[in-house]
């Protein structure tokens, strides 16, 4: 069985981010249509999960117990989905190479789909993509321009869209296998008859 999508909104700039899933969960008929889900935490949850991940607890005037965990609660959250998933939080841009493996190792059992999303005409775009580049695939790294006056509807018909393609694409490779596999099987049916 192939592995579900987990496509995760790093930022730097995402519509409504202080309040992305709740505002995403508004809009589930729209990403129910996308065969895509939200894992059942909250704002609260997803905040923690970024400061734990950038190890910037102190920082933010917590104690490391305060967040210890955020990250992992947040995947398995989205594992009991049992399906694609879609989340974010604008601070995991700012992660370095080993907390990206951390955020990607915690989603090891998806297909994880990391989407960069930035205000046309950013400063510095390339260097806030360069440690993504080196541990997701470029088939699964996407980099999504807001222009002026983008708003959440907007950046989520991207996001839908995304979801379309990624799945039209895995059905597409199961047909080519199906048939190696079909193609395979006559074979040995044709020397089974033969002998």
């Amino acid at each position: 069985m192939s592995k579900h999508h987990a496509f995760v909104l790093v930022g730097p700039s995402i519509p409504a981010d202080d309040e992305l899933i709740d505002e995403l969960a508004r809009r589930s008929e729209v990403l129910d249509e996308a065969a895509l889900s939200l894992p059942k935490v909250t704002q609260a949850d997803l905040f923690r999960s970024g400061v734990e991940l950038l190890r910037r607890h102190k920082a933010d005037g917590l104690r490391r117990s305060d967040v210890e965990g955020s990250w992992a609660r947040v995947c398995r959250k989205a594992e009991k989905r049992k399906g694609d998933v879609l989340f974010g939080n604008a601070a995991y841009v700012a992660a370095e190479p080993a907390q990206i493996s951390l955020l990607l190792d915690g989603l090891a059992g998806f297909r994880t789909h990391v989407v960069i999303t930035a205000p046309r005409g950013t400063e510095g775009i390339d260097e806030l993509i360069e440690p993504w580049t080196q541990a997701v695939k470029a088939s699964r790294l996407h980099v999504l321009t807001l222009e002026e006056g983008d708003d959440l509807d907007t950046l989520l018909a991207r996001i839908v869209e995304l979801a379309r393609d990624t799945r039209t694409a895995d059905l597409e490779r199961r047909i080519v296998k199906l048939k190696q596999k079909r193609g395979e099987l006559k074979d040995k049916l044709q020397q089974i008859r033969a002998s």
